[in-house]
């Protein structure tokens, strides 16, 4: 070594020395500063190419320092597919929590998360029947990869839990929730993101035991479910073991799952049905903010209008009179649960032969509709459930005791509880499905709708207007002309003065001279 090399190194070992007394006086953690120097190179100078081997090394993602560099990484070159593969692997490899938490803790935050809530405010100001057409982007945009997946689940489950939003406003959150768990599964079935929120992330947000985790998944599927997760999930919010949040509950297959328990397995002792009805009361009437007296209150309130359904239905025969036990009935449809149960009970006796004098009756309208409308207008929610049980009713091709001429009239009332439906703001869905139902069913049914619905519409915003003339469009107009109360002219004349495409206009203006001539 020379005079100046060892002056040099003698030089800085006195600096080292120095910076070492100091960082021990200060208190200051000189491995950390290290740590983040280290950290700070290797993301800034980091080539995927020559480096890609380091990324997926099984060794290296066993150190949470070198995962965290990597979700930097991830945040510096989103949608990378190679960082894609090694998120995924470190998911595989039992970190998902750690993911889960990072990412709600900042990083992956700025740019992602104002166009989330952009997203989000500008779905919460579209019409519910209309939430179909255009939540695409929305799911897009949450589903370009694991990582902005995770994020957007964790973003929407914390909006869940959050105290100061209402509750009315955070259907459309769960809704938005399910419907990504769907669309990224449908993109790669092999994938199963989605397992990744219904387990782990959920773990995460609440520090759960892992049986508790397991049976509610099981409950959440649609596999089949055995009693003992339902007890057990029942023994964790009975006894407010881990105090579970109410959010583990709140999914459409727990509640299809405790009313088919409740409602129609027969075989169920009584010590069982008390359990599974405490349950749905607890998912349905409580919140996480509930005091214990508050929750008290809910929960047998609710508990008292189940057992109330349950046994005036129980006293219904093919051969009762339904107006005896309607006021009953009726309120069933004030609260959303006894409502999903009364819908589900109406839809079993539609299919039941049993029942098909109450249905199949020509002159006599069945008191179940008058149930069914009622609910479609106290919950929103439940008219796409509604709306299917019309549906199916009206795509029967055979209906039990009744002659081929009396069919077409009892498709024509189903069409009027569809006219019903859209009185209830249920607009798109209905028009949707008869714009592809015209093809296929017979034109006089097609014509007895569209003429019914313009004579009850005044105004015709421009979607409505649109569906209406694709529903035209298929049929002929001689149906038109034969037929009475024609007021398809003057209908074509209004919407012409609508915004239209130019070709729908032309399309228009030949159906008027159709008619005319």
């Amino acid at each position: 070594m020379s005079n100046k090399s060892q002056t040099d190194f003698e030089k800085s070992e006195k600096n080292n020395n120095l910076l070492f007394e100091w960082s021990e006086i200060l208190d200051i953690d000189t491995s950390k500063i290290f740590e983040d120097t280290v950290r700070n190179i290797i993301i800034d100078k980091f080539d995927i190419k020559s480096d890609e081997n380091l990324l997926s090394s099984p060794d290296l993602i066993k150190l949470q320092y070198w995962r965290n560099i990597i979700y930097d990484l991830e945040e510096k070159m989103q949608n990378t597919p190679k960082l894609q593969s090694v998120i995924k692997l470190i998911i595989d490899s039992g970190y998902e929590n750690e993911l889960a938490q990072s990412l709600s803790s900042g990083q992956y935050k700025e740019s992602f998360s104002n166009s989330l809530v952009d997203s989000i405010i500008k779905l919460s100001n579209i019409n519910e029947e209309l939430l179909p057409k255009y939540i695409h982007s929305f799911l897009e945009l949450c589903s370009q990869n694991v990582v902005s997946y995770v994020y957007s689940q964790t973003f929407l489950v914390r909006l869940i839990n959050d105290p100061t939003i209402e509750e009315k406003k955070k259907y459309l959150i769960r809704y938005l929730s399910l419907k990504l768990d769907e669309y990224i599964d449908s993109i790669d079935s092999t994938k199963k993101y989605s397992n990744i929120f219904s387990e782990s992330l959920v773990s995460s947000i609440q520090k759960m035991n892992s049986d508790f985790i397991v049976s509610i998944r099981n409950m959440r599927s649609e596999q089949e479910v055995v009693s003992l997760d339902i007890s057990r999930v029942y023994n964790y919010y009975k006894n407010q073991r881990d105090n579970p949040s109410i959010e583990f509950l709140r999914h459409p297959n727990i509640y299809k799952l405790l009313l088919k328990e409740i409602f129609t397995n027969n075989d169920q002792p009584q010590s069982k049905k008390d359990v599974y009805t405490w349950l749905l009361a607890y998912a349905t009437s409580v919140n996480d903010s509930d005091d214990n007296m508050e929750k008290d209150k809910s929960i047998k309130e609710t508990i008292n209008e189940i057992n109330h359904l349950s046994a005036t239905l129980k006293k219904i025969t093919p051969n009762t009179d339904l107006k005896e036990y309607f006021m009953d009935l009726l309120k069933a449809t004030e609260i959303p649960i006894t409502s999903m149960a009364l819908i589900s009970w109406i839809e079993n006796t539609m299919d039941d032969p049993n029942y098909s004098d109450l249905y199949n009756q020509i002159n006599v309208r069945p008191l179940t509709f008058d149930l069914l409308n009622e609910a479609a207008i106290r919950q929103p929610l439940q008219r796409d459930a509604i709306f299917n049980i019309y549906k199916k009713s009206f795509e029967k091709q055979q209906y039990v005791g009744v002659i081929s001429e009396a069919v077409m009239e009892l498709k024509k009332r189903i069409l009027a509880e569809f006219i019903f439906l859209m009185k209830t703001d249920f607009v798109i869905p209905v028009l949707n499905y008869m714009v592809e139902a015209a093809s296929r069913i017979d034109e006089s049914l097609s014509v007895y709708f569209v003429q019914n619905l313009i004579s009850m519409i005044e105004i015709y915003p421009r979607d409505i207007a649109s569906l209406i003339v694709k529903i035209i469009s298929k049929l002929s107009i001689k149906a038109f002309k034969s037929s009475d109360n024609n007021e398809l002219s003057q209908f074509l004349e209004k919407i012409l003065l609508l915004d239209l495409r130019s070709e729908e206009k032309e399309k228009i203006k030949r159906m008027l001279e159709d008619l005319s001539s």
